[in-house]
């Protein structure tokens, strides 16, 4: 079990995603709930885009504030 949860922390961790590890159903709802109404949503273009198959990572920066920031931690040129 641990080793499948590791890997669900791994691709929410790429992904941007959260995970939550509770016996209490109620507490991670509302977390949930929470997450999903506090968001921005922001687009991605790079100003180069090369098709070589290779992985870019992206870096997320915001200024000043109190700012949980989740994002994938990049993407695969295709």
């Amino acid at each position: 079990m641990r080793r499948i949860f590791a890997l669900i922390l791994v691709m929410a961790k790429a992904t941007g995603g959260l995970t939550e590890s509770t016996q209490n159903p109620a507490f991670a709802l509302r977390q949930a709930s929470e997450a999903s109404r506090n968001y921005y949503l922001l687009y991605y273009r790079p100003q180069i885009y090369r098709v070589d198959g290779k992985f870019r990572r992206i870096e997320v920066k915001v200024k000043g504030g109190r700012y949980r920031i989740t994002h994938r931690a990049g993407y695969i040129t295709d």
